[in-house]
C-alpha cells in the first residue's frame, strides 16, 4: 500500500473517529470498518474509502436510565444516597400536587400537618388537618371546622406556612366559627404565579440534591485522602456520581416543566 492511500486511510478513520465522540462521547463502543466506496472504484488506485461505524449498544446507557453506583458501593454509600434522593423528590412531588394547584380540592388540605400543645403537658403534637377539623368545598370556597374551637388560630399559621396563596380567614359569623377559604380567579397571571411557586421549589430541591453531592463527594475525597482508595478508583466514583447528580437534576427539571405545562394548560 502506497503512502498516499495510506495517509487517506489514516484521514478517513481519523475524521470517523471523531464524529463518533462527538456523537456518541464514548469510542469504546464504536466499531469501524472500511471499505472502498463503490462510486469511485476505477482502472486506477482506490482513492476514497466509505467508513462503517457499529455502535455497541449494549455498553450505551439509554438516555432516561438512571446511572449506576453499584460499582462503587465499597465507596459510596448508594442505599442511603438513593434513599435520600427519593425523599427529595417525593417532597417535590407531594408539594406540586398539594400546594402548586389551580383549585384547591379536600385532598389539598386534609393532610398539612398541624402542630396542637397538649394542654395538660405543653408537649407539642403534629397532626394532620383531617384529624382535627372538617373540611367542607363549594365551587366558591373552603370551609375548615376545628373539632376545638381553640385551635382556629393554629390552623391558619399552617395554612399560611403550607398552602400560602390560600388567604384563609376565621369567620365568626358562622356558628360554630370557621376558617374560610375563598377560590381564587384563575387568570393567565395567576397560573404564571403558580408556575414561579414551582420553580422556586424545584430551585430548593436541587440545593439539597447539590448539598447531597457536596456531603458525598467530601466523603470520598477523605477516603482518597486516608488511602483507603487509589487515584484510579476515585476518578471512576467521582465521575459517576457526577453523572448520577446530573441525571437526577434534569429529572427535577422535567417534574418542573410537566407541572408547568399543565398550570398552563389545564381549565
Amino acid at each position: 500500500m502506497n503512502s498516499k492511500v495510506s495517509k487517506l486511510i489514516f484521514r478517513q478513520l481519523f475524521f470517523a473517529r471523531r464524529h463518533c465522540f462527538l456523537r456518541y462521547s464514548k469510542l469504546a463502543n464504536c466499531e469501524f470498518s472500511l471499505h472502498p466506496n463503490p462510486a469511485t472504484i476505477s482502472n486506477g488506485p482506490i482513492r476514497c474509502f466509505r467508513t462503517t461505524c457499529i455502535l455497541n449498544k449494549k455498553n450505551v446507557p439509554k438516555r432516561n436510565e438512571e446511572p449506576s453506583l453499584e460499582e462503587f458501593e465499597d465507596v459510596i454509600d448508594v442505599e442511603t444516597m438513593s434513599s435520600r434522593m427519593g425523599e427529595i423528590e417525593k417532597n417535590l412531588f407531594s408539594q406540586f400536587n398539594n400546594q402548586v394547584v389551580l383549585r384547591p380540592s379536600i385532598a389539598t388540605f386534609e393532610n398539612i400537618a398541624v402542630e396542637l400543645a397538649d394542654p395538660k403537658n405543653g408537649s407539642v403534637e403534629k397532626v394532620s388537618l383531617n384529624m382535627v377539623a372538617q373540611i367542607n368545598t363549594s365551587d366558591t370556597e373552603v370551609t375548615i371546622e376545628p373539632v376545638d374551637p381553640s385551635d382556629l388560630q393554629t390552623i391558619v399559621s399552617a395554612l399560611q406556612t403550607h398552602y400560602p396563596q390560600s388567604s384563609a380567614v376565621i369567620d365568626n359569623s358562622k356558628s360554630p366559627p370557621a376558617i374560610v377559604i375563598k377560590m381564587i380567579r384563575v387568570t393567565k397571571q395567576y397560573r404564571e404565579h403558580l408556575a414561579g411557586v414551582a420553580k422556586s421549589k424545584t430551585v430548593s430541591a436541587k440545593q439539597q440534591l447539590s448539598d447531597l453531592f457536596g456531603t458525598f463527594n467530601k466523603k470520598l475525597n477523605k477516603a482518597k485522602n486516608d488511602g483507603v482508595v487509589d487515584a484510579d478508583s476515585y476518578h471512576g466514583a467521582y465521575t459517576a456520581l457526577v453523572k448520577w447528580t446530573q441525571f437526577h437534576a434534569a429529572k427535577l427539571d422535567r417534574m418542573l416543566k410537566d407541572k408547568t405545562d399543565k398550570l398552563m394548560k389545564e381549565n
